[in-house]
């Protein structure tokens, strides 16, 4: 038997003949005082297949349990898709974007969701539909993306000098 993660009600059961290790492991994940949310959504988001969509959606309720903040409650999201030393200023374009709203709409374009993606220009090339865009989690890995290929100057609100300093 592997060893348990500490903290959670459920031992890991070892890899063989069968058992799926990834969707034992979901079963067995809970935050606890020792492993906050956050930890256990990077394992979600880390491994595919992991946690169900169901999982997912109950991290999301727990999330917005947490933090009263419309865009605080998308912190743990943000740090399994961010270095750590990116987190405070993707959450500040959260605020200046949608103010956290996952289903804000820019009127004068195809920007949505969290990050205000443009769907017109991103939905295509990372192949989801512009639907999509409203999906936290869609919404963040794009974002990342869009990050990691232009920086923060992809968004305006950077542009303008809003959040340098986060």
């Amino acid at each position: 038997m592997a060893p348990a993660i500490s903290g959670y009600d459920t031992p890991t059961p070892a890899c063989t003949g069968g058992i799926n290790h990834g969707q034992s492991l979901a079963r067995a994940l809970r935050p606890t005082e020792d492993e906050p949310l956050s930890f256990v959504l990077s394992i979600c988001l880390s491994f595919p297949g992991v946690c169900q969509t169901a999982h997912l959606d109950q991290l999301e309720a727990m999330a917005t349990e947490e933090s009263s903040d419309p865009v605080e409650r998308w912190r743990p999201l943000v740090a399994t898709q961010f270095p750590e030393s990116e987190v405070e200023t993707a959450l500040c374009l959260i605020r200046h974007e949608s103010g956290g709203d996952p289903n804000a709409d820019n009127p004068r374009s195809s920007a949505r969701g969290l990050f205000q993606v443009l769907g017109s220009l991103w939905a295509p090339h990372y192949g989801v539909s512009q639907a999509a865009l409203y999906d936290p989690l869609t919404n963040t890995r794009i974002a990342h993306g869009i990050w990691e290929k232009q920086g923060w100057r992809a968004w305006s609100p950077y542009m303008r000098g809003l959040c340098h300093d986060e």
